[in-house]
C-alpha cells in the first residue's frame, strides 16, 4: 500500500474522488493528505498540507488532480524541486484505465519504452499515459514501405542527417507542413510548420532512445507488407491487420461489421485504440509483453 499525497483540490479532484476511494478500499493506496494553493484544514476526510511542509520522506507517491496540462507541467516541476522522483508521480487520468496498477505504471516511467510506429499511434499513447517521449517518431508519418524500411536498418538511419525535401500542403489543417529526406526515405512531420522546428525535435528525441527497450507497432492493410514486418527480429512488437493472420504480431481488428465504424480509415480505428477511443487492448500489457490480448470486439 502506498502512503499517497493528492496534489489539487478543484473540479478533477471532485470528478475522479470516487476512483481515488477505490483504489483506498482495494488496499493500492492510503492517502494520507491533500494539498493545492487553496486554504483548507481539512479535504473531506484526509488532512490538508500547505506545500512548504510537504516532505519526500511522508510520501511514496503523488497523485495530480488537475485538468489543465499547463497547470499540470509546473506542478510536476514544483514536485521534482522537492526532491521527488519522475516516476513518483501519476497524472489522475491514468488511474482509472483497464489496466492500470501502481506497480506497473512506475516500471513504465522508470523505463518508458521507445516507440516506433509509422504514425501518430506512438504519440498518442504517450500521451494517453503520461509518459515521456523517448522517440522521434512522434507527431509524424511516413510511407508503410519507408517504415519498413527503417525498421529494417534504425540504427543507420538515426545516424543520417535530415534535409527538407519540399513543403506538402495539409487540407485538414489548412497549412503546410516539411517533408523531409532522411537517407533514401521521406519523413512527413505533419505537425509541424517548420523544417527547423521538426529537425530539433528530431534531434533530441534520438537521444532518449533506450534501445534495449523498444516497442515497435505498425498497422496494414496489405498481407505482404504484414508478412514482411512479422519477420523483423524485435522481441515486442505488433501489426494491426484488417485480415485473419496467423502470425503472433499480427492482431486482426475486424472493424468493418460494425454498422458504425465500417465507415472509417483503418488509421482513425487504430489511433482511436490508443486514445481510448475504442477500447480494444490492455495498453500496459501490451507495451510491457507486446501481446495484445482483446478485451473486447467490434460490433
Amino acid at each position: 500500500m502506498y502512503r499517497c499525497l493528492i496534489w489539487g483540490t478543484g473540479k478533477c479532484l471532485t470528478d475522479n474522488f470516487s476512483t481515488i476511494r477505490i483504489h483506498e478500499e482495494l488496499g493500492n493506496i492510503k492517502v494520507t493528505a491533500v494539498t493545492s494553493n487553496a486554504d483548507f484544514l481539512s479535504y473531506g476526510s484526509y488532512p490538508f498540507v500547505k506545500k512548504e511542509f510537504i516532505r519526500t520522506e511522508d510520501y511514496e507517491i503523488i497523485i495530480i488532480m488537475v485538468y489543465d496540462k499547463r497547470v499540470v507541467n509546473k506542478i510536476k516541476g514544483e514536485i521534482l524541486n522537492k526532491g521527488f522522483e519522475e516516476y513518483q508521480i501519476i497524472p489522475y487520468h491514468v488511474i482509472g484505465k483497464l489496466g492500470f496498477t501502481f506497480d506497473g505504471y512506475q516500471s513504465l516511467v522508470r523505463r518508458t519504452p521507445s516507440i516506433f510506429a509509422p504514425n501518430c499511434w506512438g504519440g498518442i499513447t504517450y500521451n494517453y499515459l503520461g509518459l515521456k517521449f523517448c522517440s522521434p517518431l512522434i507527431n509524424m508519418f511516413e510511407s508503410h514501405t519507408d517504415y519498413l524500411k527503417l525498421l529494417k536498418k534504425p540504427e543507420h538511419y538515426m545516424r543520417l542527417e535530415l534535409e527538407l525535401d519540399e513543403m506538402c500542403y495539409e487540407c485538414n489543417l489548412k497549412r503546410e507542413y516539411p517533408v523531409v529526406k532522411c537517407g533514401d526515405i521521406r519523413l512527413h512531420f505533419n505537425h509541424y510548420i517548420t523544417f527547423e522546428d521538426a529537425n530539433r525535435c528530431w534531434e533530441r528525441r534520438k537521444k532518449r532512445i533506450d534501445w534495449d527497450n523498444l516497442f515497435v507497432m505498425d498497422f496494414e492493410e496489405e498481407r505482404d507488407l504484414a508478412q514482411e514486418f512479422s519477420k523483423l527480429p524485435y522481441k515486442r512488437k505488433v501489426c494491426f491487420v484488417t485480415f485473419p493472420a496467423n502470425e503472433p504480431s499480427l492482431i486482426y481488428i475486424d472493424y468493418k461489421k460494425s454498422s458504425i465504424l465500417k465507415e472509417k480509415l483503418f488509421y482513425e480505428i487504430v489511433n482511436g485504440m490508443a486514445s481510448g477511443d475504442y477500447l480494444y487492448y490492455n495498453v500496459f500489457q501490451l507495451l510491457s509483453s507486446g501481446e495484445a490480448e482483446a478485451v473486447s470486439s467490434f460490433l
